[in-house]
């Protein structure tokens, strides 16, 4: 005689299949197959399907805007909870028989709802009715199997017709979201779609099974339908996250295609500022030349011109006239020289033109220069200025002291670099001179204010002392 027990919910029924009979070698084959296919097989692959969920779960916090990454989490937690009863009961479960009943009846309606709301999301085409539909019978179904309410509603009484109202709406969910993957020509969605439709095969499948209306040899085909739809739900992720790569990508390229747009505009529009600041430059240089020029050379051409005309003027007096305009031609020349902020090299400039004239005078020249400050405001408009105040004091002393010295001397004093002049010929009245109309000290005097210097004189029997002085740092001078 032998003697079975079986345990099982009060209600649930159950069955016993064929006995085989034989030695240890010929029949643990069996066993094992058996055991791999219905119990290892479905623990390995809910545990992968829940590992790669809670990745997901880790990417959605990050991504919070991508929401198939927490509906794939769902899913992978409601099929863990639908097939824990293939592997667990062995030993004595942390929760009664009643909860565990309630939560394996209602992972199913938990996989559907989030594979609807998964459908819904790829093919972007969802229908207003069906989702508070499927959501309704999901929670109606979960609050009808509470083991609260088993005095009133019996859940193994209840689950075949349970069963039956699942397979109705995942038909009809499966069915439906086919037909909007295809008309959204969504690839993924009409794939996911199609396997929903055959899983809810296979669930009917396990239904005639589970109600004995099949043979109890038989194995159950839900766990493989879990399988399949682990990877699909994976191939469906993995081409999204391809794709977004690729679109990322591509926006990337187009990014960097539009910032070199920008900077070729950014290079040209500087080339053309430089053009334009360089034709500008070309043009106040051109025009403050011409302005010397008629100003300085100009004006004594036109003098001796008039006196030559007029028989007023000989050789000599021709000759003295070219020659000035002929250094004032020299000092235009040498005011575009770059001098780098530097008032020595821009002395030695006028040492270099002045010194035959001097030498031709018989005047002897002293120079007496130390180091001063660069002046950082000496430009070649400003130089002219400065060459063209001191050549007005030498052509003063040929001219009118009959000197036989000249010492030119810098200094530093407080914030000016000082310039003197002095030579031992004879004096006159400054007063007189700055007031006295022409080229003399008046015009000294207007080009030292132009670039916010100051000139001043000295003048006795004795000789004349001429300081310029120049600012070492200039505000607010145009």
């Amino acid at each position: 005689m032998i003697l079975l027990r079986v345990e099982s919910p009060r209600d649930s029924g159950g069955g016993i299949s064929s006995v085989w009979l034989g030695d240890s070698d010929s029949l643990n084959w069996r066993y094992r197959l058996r055991y791999f296919i219905q119990v290892q097989l479905p623990s390995a692959s809910s545990a992968a399907f829940l590992a790669v969920g809670l990745f997901s779960l880790f990417v959605w916090f990050r991504l919070r805007a991508e929401t198939e990454y927490l509906l794939f989490f769902c899913i992978s937690v409601a099929s863990f909870l639908r097939t824990l009863h293939f592997y667990v009961g062995e030993d004595k479960l942390a929760i009664s028989d009643a909860w565990f009943t309630w939560v394996t009846i209602n992972s199913l309606y938990w996989m559907l709802l989030t594979t609807h709301l998964f459908l819904n999301y790829l093919h972007r085409r969802p229908l207003i009715w069906l989702t508070p539909t499927v959501s309704g019978i999901t929670l109606g179904i979960g609050v009808l199997t509470l083991p609260v309410f088993a005095e009133f509603f019996n859940a193994y009484a209840l689950s075949p017709l349970v069963y039956v109202a699942l397979l109705l709406m995942g038909s009809l969910v499966g069915g439906i979201g086919f037909y909007q993957s295809h008309q959204a020509h969504s690839r993924d969605g009409t794939l996911l779609s199609t396997w929903a439709l055959a899983g809810m095969v296979l669930g009917g499948y396990d239904w005639l099974l589970q109600n004995n209306y099949v043979g109890i040899e038989s194995i159950y085909l839900g766990p493989f339908s879990n399988i399949v739809a682990f990877l699909l739900f994976m191939h469906i992720i993995f081409r999204r996250y391809v794709a977004a790569n690729a679109e990322v990508k591509q926006v990337n390229a187009s990014l960097q295609l539009r910032l070199q747009e920008r900077e070729d505009e950014l290079l040209k529009s500087h080339q053309r500022l430089r053009e334009v600041a360089h034709r500008q430059t070309l043009s106040d240089e051109r025009q403050r030349l011409t302005q010397d020029m008629h100003d300085g050379m100009g004006s004594s051409l036109l003098s001796a011109l008039l006196a030559v005309e007029r028989g007023q003027i000989d050789a000599a007096v021709v000759a003295e006239v070219l020659k000035d305009c002929i250094d004032d031609l020299k000092l235009a020349i040498d005011s575009m020289e770059p001098v780098q902020a530097d008032l020595l090299l821009l002395l030695a400039t006028l040492r270099f033109r002045l010194g035959p004239r001097l030498e031709s005078a018989g005047i002897v020249l002293r120079w007496e220069i130390e180091d001063v400050p660069p002046l950082d405001w000496i430009d070649p408009r400003n130089a002219l200025h400065i060459l063209r105040i001191l050549q007005e004091a030498f052509t003063n002393i040929i001219k009118h002291t009959h000197a036989t010295e000249i010492r030119v001397i810098t200094a530093v004093e407080h914030d000016c670099v000082l310039v003197r002049i002095i030579d031992n010929g004879a004096g006159f009245s400054v007063a007189q001179g700055a007031n006295k109309p022409g080229k003399g000290l008046g015009n000294q005097i207007r080009r030292a204010e132009s670039i916010g210097a100051e000139v001043r004189w000295i003048s006795s029997d004795a000789g004349t002392n001429l300081t310029l002085y120049l600012p070492i740092k200039r505000l607010g001078i145009a």
